[in-house]
């Protein structure tokens, strides 16, 4: 097992002047002094319009500052959206990227459900998981054809030479953001590796991941090779005193659960009633109750009553016993402040 850093660049109001300024170059001084301490990646969201939730509209350049920055660092991009981007600018970026890192690169490809993000891009959000998959045919070739064309849905592109190439060869590995059974099953079949984040607990994670390995036996990869490689992500929540931990972990859920909220509204504006699936629909007439009932168990994890996830929270002498001798080399301070990604879903229960 290996350790790395996700980030989303949330930036909770109110905000200095310098808020975005401080929370970019935050980033990169923790991943600088995370490699030190033994942490093996990095991976950045791309987000757009989110305000507060993520700040993080350009990874490319972040990941290159970091590149700057670092030297063993991987540097990913966690994901790429591919209903708001051409193959050509994301294939000419990855590889500049590749060449300054020394080949340290790994991409993500995903796409996002909800019209937000990208009818101001003018894409159709019916089309996302088509482009998604037609990006991932385009990618790989780009990258290895001295002269690359292509005749698809969503893309024409005439015989030219894609330059610059990448410094990994035959190309970077290339990964896919997995949310439900059926992502997990395309990720597999595409050969790519499997970007998750912990929704649903660890018994319905690995019920997923099995799916994931189930497929890769037989997949008929979009590259040129098998990347069977699955990244997850979770939180850890650190200060000296277990107290505040907690106290402020529970902020910290307050606020993500608040932003979803305010996500989901901004993504089902202006649907038709009539349209939105009868569980959805019953749970906006009931009312939507969500609570977080964090309780101490014996190796000192807080779960979520319904175990939507699990949150590591207390001091951090103790969160440090809880993890592998990978991470034996870390001091408290470093847990303290690396305060890894944190993510809680929503759901229709009833007052606990």
């Amino acid at each position: 097992m290996r350790f790395g850093m996700f980030y989303e660049l949330q930036m909770p109001k109110p905000w200095g002047p310098d808020a975005e300024y401080n929370t970019l170059w935050q980033a990169v001084e923790q991943v600088t002094y995370a490699e030190e301490m033994g942490f093996e990646h990095v991976w950045l969201v791309e987000h757009h319009f989110l305000t507060e939730f993520a700040h993080s509209s350009a990874p490319e350049v972040t990941l290159a500052i970091m590149a700057e920055r670092t030297s063993k660092m991987r540097l990913g991009f966690g994901v790429v959206l591919s209903p708001v981007h051409h193959p050509l600018h994301v294939a000419a970026r990855v590889a500049t990227l590749d060449i300054f890192s020394n080949g340290r690169v790994d991409v993500g490809v995903g796409r996002t459900k909800g019209p937000y993000q990208v009818t101001p891009f003018g894409s159709d959000v019916s089309q996302t998981q088509s482009m998604m998959t037609e990006m991932l045919e385009c990618l790989p070739k780009m990258w290895t054809q001295e002269v690359f064309s292509h005749e698809g849905q969503h893309w024409s592109i005439p015989p030219r030479e894609v330059i610059p190439k990448p410094i990994q060869k035959p190309h970077p590995p290339l990964w896919m953001a997995c949310t439900q059974e059926d992502t997990f099953r395309m990720a597999g079949d595409l050969g790519l590796g499997c970007l998750v984040n912990t929704l649903g607990g660890t018994d319905k994670t690995r019920l997923l991941i099995d799916a994931y390995y189930d497929s890769i036996e037989n997949a008929n990869p979009v590259g040129h090779f098998l990347n069977k490689q699955v990244v997850a992500s979770t939180i850890g929540f650190c200060d000296e005193n277990g107290k505040k931990a907690r106290e402020k972990g529970a902020d910290v859920a307050s606020w993500y659960l608040n932003q979803s909220k305010q996500r989901f509204a901004l993504e089902w504006a202006g649907v038709d009633p009539d349209g939105v699936p009868l569980n959805i629909n019953s749970t906006l007439v009931e009312g939507l109750c969500v609570v977080v009932a964090l309780h101490k168990t014996r190796n000192n994890r807080a779960r979520h009553r319904k175990m939507i996830c699990w949150v590591v929270v207390g001091i951090a002498s103790e969160i440090l016993t809880t993890a592998s001798g990978s991470l034996k080399s870390l001091n408290q301070w470093v847990l303290m402040k690396l305060c890894l990604y944190f993510r809680l879903a929503m759901l229709p229960i009833k007052k606990l």
